[in-house]
């Protein structure tokens, strides 16, 4: 019995079930909570520190089960529950991208908050992992998909004096954890992605949510990987299905209105300062994929020059 107590492997399996059981029928939501959030901690600090543990990879083994897998990733879908396992999927994530990179030099995403190195990463398709994210993409695109007022029908008041529906915080990091998902770079769940419609309904939540830039700034990543560190698969569906060089410029067009207010004049939607970011991301990128599609684009190129570029000489890019 004691034994059985002090095996590190034993005590991860107990941290594990405390994810997905009450502690007594008799605990508080207080109580509850609390062991769904410590044990979260705990398997988030287990496989990040697993390499440096002796015998790591068979003590953390009980998060990797596939039913273990496939409860956490569900998690993604409750309201309730995904601040617990947004952490341990973006962890799992990490794990993943640490042991299947490759080894040679990164591509070094540059954003206006700083750099991010992506590594190349080959994880086979069979990984059940990759299997139980596959299985989660037409719910989260779904989620993504419903009206902001279908899930949070309270109005709330943005800038300017205008009325509208909160996005959702839980959402918010539902998005955060599709760009660790892009990261993965499997081809398998890439062309899920692409079946599900994930990515024309990622770019359409700019404009279905202008004044969130919390959330502007999680799409921007997504959007600067794919031009700069995604497959041909993503590139394709971004420029293709997603329509991005037409998207883009009609954006700029409904971004301007009038204000009500003692300041005359037009303002633009909160949207704009990461989409132009984006714009001079597609511009600038040195893939040939990308610059075909701006080169051909009937839209683009007057964008480029009556907007972009006039928008960089102001911001001194």
């Amino acid at each position: 019995h004691e034994r059985y107590l002090l095996d590190p492997q034993n005590i991860v399996k107990n941290i594990v079930n405390n994810l997905f059981t009450r502690p007594s029928e008799f605990a508080s939501e207080e109580i509850y909570h609390n062991q769904l959030v410590n044990s979260s901690h705990v398997i988030v600090n287990l496989l990040s520190s697993s390499e440096h543990l002796n015998d790591g990879s068979r003590i953390i083994s009980p998060i990797f089960q596939r039913d273990t897998l496939e409860k956490i990733l569900k998690g993604l879908t409750n309201n309730d529950l995904i601040n617990v396992f947004v952490p341990i999927i973006e962890q799992l994530c990490k794990y993943y991208i640490g042991k299947f990179a490759l080894p040679w030099n990164p591509v070094t995403l540059e954003l206006p908050f700083g750099q991010e190195l992506i590594p190349e990463v080959n994880i086979q398709d069979n990984e059940p992992f990759i299997t139980e994210i596959i299985k989660t993409i037409p719910t989260i695109t779904k989620i993504l998909k419903t009206e902001n007022k279908e899930l949070n029908p309270t109005p709330i008041n943005f800038q300017y004096g205008i009325t509208g529906y909160s996005f959702g915080h839980s959402r918010v990091k539902l998005v955060e954890t599709i760009y660790c998902f892009f990261k993965l770079q499997n081809s398998k769940l890439n062309n899920e992605i692409k079946t599900a419609g994930l990515i024309p309904i990622l770019l359409k939540l700019f404009i279905k949510n202008p004044w969130n830039s919390i959330l502007h700034q999680n799409l921007l990543k997504i959007f600067v990987f794919i031009i700069q560190a995604g497959s041909e698969i993503l590139k394709r569906n971004l420029f293709d299905q997603g329509k991005i060089l037409e998207f883009i410029p009609q954006a700029q067009k409904d971004s301007n209105f009038q204000i009500n207010s003692k300041l005359k004049g037009t303002v633009q939607k909160g949207y704009m300062s990461h989409l132009l970011v984006l714009a001079n991301k597609i511009d600038q990128a040195s893939d040939v994929l990308v610059h075909n599609y701006t080169r051909r684009s009937s839209d683009w190129q007057p964008f480029k020059r009556k907007v972009l570029e006039e928008a960089n000489k102001k911001n001194k890019i």
